[in-house]
């Protein structure tokens, strides 16, 4: 489809006009810029009109990672624009379907934006704005700039390890859990409101005291999920309070709206599960500190996938004054990560196996049907399981 527009200035005032859509002259600023001027409805298109001088006005037609398309210089007061733009095509209705449903994240100029689409819940976090506030609702567009962080970009995963993880003695330590517990889910749980933050907080630097005192020469760092709350805000308050800021946080579009605009740095993956991938993939150790279904299926699965060591660790349980909670709720859906796996998996033998027992292999046959009888009787009909005889 073919558009065309005018650019034009008076006096230091740029405008933009003839935009479908658009019934009135657009006036150019710092932040229609960074909110874009887009020529299509999946605003891989955008036009950037500045001055070069106080003579030539320079108008770009740009895509969403800010590659220069198109290029028209004049030494007059307007530039007619005339430019093929894609409308409905297999390629814009991919990028739709991926901005909808993981969001994307680029840079511009100085700033890094994040984008998802249709998301309007997001409009109650800071510095979150709609870009397109007068198309409907599903297909209304939600950003955030940042300016001050250090984001590194799906592409710059090595990059963001060997500035901030790398190093000889360097030990990563990975922590999850819940990146929120309401004070509804408080009283359930029998805990505090906070408490389950900073028992984790207290629980990594207790680690790596000791991990200092045993190993003088280590360097530790951490690695978290880049919130401003939960379990991510426990290791942020660890890590800027011993660790003199040697720390990396791991985000997806999707969850970038709950990181700060700060000065510490964060690697964004594509989507959530290359998100989870990646950072469980940075540490050495995770500490698994209970979670709900991302925890369980994604960062737990991933550091088998990946060799690392994983260190189950029932916070909430240890802290509580009625017990932990169920590992799944009414619902089916995973409540306690680390509870699920208490239940799900048994190591046998392993007291066994250091014994002097004579027949060790008779004691190990005889742990095993132990276990296997257990979970029959929460398999078999409750009128065999819990018969006795």
């Amino acid at each position: 489809m073919l558009i065309s527009f005018v650019v034009s200035r008076a006096e230091d005032n740029l405008y933009v006009s003839g935009l479908p859509g658009e019934a009135k002259d657009l006036l150019v600023t710092t932040a229609t810029l960074a909110a874009g001027i887009y020529l299509n409805r999946e605003r891989t298109l955008r036009v950037v009109p500045w001055l070069q001088d106080k003579a030539t006005l320079v108008v770009d037609v740009v895509d969403r990672v800010g590659k220069v398309l198109t290029r028209v210089e004049t030494r007059g007061r307007s530039a007619a624009i005339s430019c093929e733009v894609p409308e409905n095509d297999a390629r814009g209705d991919d990028e739709r379907r991926l901005l909808r449903e993981h969001g994307r994240v680029f840079r511009e100029g100085g700033t890094t934006i994040v984008e998802i689409m249709g998301k309007s819940h997001l409009l109650r976090e800071p510095g979150v704005t709609c870009a397109n506030p007068d198309a409907t609702e599903e297909e209304r567009i939600y950003q955030k700039v940042f300016s001050k962080k250090r984001i590194y970009l799906p592409d710059e995963y090595d990059r963001a390890i060997a500035e901030h993880l790398a190093g000889r003695d360097a030990f990563v330590i990975g922590m999850n859990g819940y990146s929120s517990i309401s004070e509804m889910k408080c009283r359930e749980y029998g805990i505090d409101p906070g408490a389950y933050e900073i028992a984790c907080e207290q629980l990594l630097a207790f680690a790596i005291k000791s991990l200092r005192a045993t190993f003088p020469d280590i360097d530790v760092r951490v690695v978290h999920g880049a919130s401003a709350m939960g379990v991510d805000l426990a290791i942020q308050r660890c890590a800027r309070g011993q660790l003199r800021n040697k720390e990396l946080g791991f985000s997806c579009p999707q969850y970038l709206f709950y990181v700060e605009d700060d000065e510490y740095p964060v690697y964004v993956a594509s989507n959530v599960h290359e998100y989870s991938q990646a950072f469980v993939k940075s540490c050495n150790v995770l500490i698994a500190a209970n979670g709900r279904l991302q925890a369980f299926r994604m960062d737990i699965m991933a550091v088998f996938e990946h060799d690392k060591y994983l260190i189950p660790v029932n916070v909430i349980k240890l802290i509580s004054c009625t017990g932990s909670p169920a590992a799944k709720n009414a619902m089916g859906q995973i409540e306690d990560a680390v509870a699920h796996y208490e239940q799900r998996v048994f190591l046998v033998g392993r007291d066994i196996a250091e014994s002097t027992a004579t027949d060790r292999w008779r004691a190990m046959g005889t742990e095993v049907c132990g276990v296997l009888v257990s979970v029959a009787r929460h398999v078999l009909p409750k009128d065999i399981s819990w018969k006795l005889s």
